[in-house]
């Protein structure tokens, strides 16, 4: 498959089994072709790497780091489909949000509504909506740290809407730092927001999980560098605490 010339990101593979890959997704890059898409994407490229045929399971906004995961395979592609469907996948994201949380914990339960516009020239083609006539969406959250002007909380979506976690920080009067789309007005990386996709866990037989994750992405290092804060050891217990958790 032939690509742009323009130099592309090198993939990390976090884990790969007789009938899936992870991969560490950089931001700046499209999880998967559509229209006005540019390519390669990173199905494009994983397909380049592992020389095989690789298909979509799920799919991290083009803005989002952390875990991403492909089926080998028509039939692995739907096993692990019907998993996110019927919500036997847990999914841990990281993110660095603007202001000062006033709760340790909170379940946000608002139904969003996605709201497309096809003929965009530039910016995204869809975004999503608070609105009761929404579909359910509920994300826990769990703040880590407090900073004059910025927070780092870890999110878990119960559910698996579109730009869920993103819409329901920012509802919550809590954006994710650089996310312009949904009102974020901190500067963040080139191409990206500060959103981390760190753990991620899926059936792999009856009673069995396998469980992923993600590195700490210099970005995020950086920014929290820049507001005096730390959060590399919380982030190492958060990682071992998953990898030894059950489903």
């Amino acid at each position: 498959m032939k690509h742009s010339k323009q130099p592309q990101p090198t993939l990390c593979l976090l884990a790969q089994g007789g009938d899936y890959v992870v991969v560490d997704k950089p931001a700046g890059i499209v999880t998967v072709a559509g229209p006005g898409v540019s390519r390669p994407t990173l199905m494009d490229l994983l397909v380049d790497l592992i020389g095989e045929e690789i298909r979509p399971v799920h799919r991290l906004d083009r803005v989002t780091y952390g875990c991403c995961l492909f089926a080998r395979g028509l039939a692995a592609q739907r096993r692990l489909s019907q998993a996110f469907r019927v919500r036997q996948v847990d999914k841990r994201y990281l993110a660095l949000v603007e202001g000062c949380p006033s709760f340790d914990q909170h379940d946000i339960d608002l139904r969003l509504r996605r709201c497309d516009t096809p003929d965009a020239k530039k910016g995204p083609l869809a975004h999503q909506e608070i609105s009761e006539r929404g579909k359910p969406a509920l994300t826990s959250v769990r703040v880590w740290q407090r900073g004059k002007s910025m927070s780092v909380v870890e999110a878990r979506p119960r559910t698996g809407r579109m730009h869920q976690i993103r819409v329901h920080l920012a509802a919550a009067g809590h954006p994710v730092v650089g996310d312009r789309l949904y009102g974020g007005r901190m500067p963040f990386a080139h191409g990206a927001i500060a959103l981390l996709a760190f753990g991620l866990a899926f059936p792999i037989g009856p009673r069995k999980w396998h469980r992923v994750t993600a590195p700490l992405p210099q970005a995020f290092t950086d920014k929290l560098r820049e507001h005096g804060m730390d959060v590399q050891a919380q982030f190492s217990r958060a990682v071992q605490g998953f990898a030894r958790s059950r489903h």
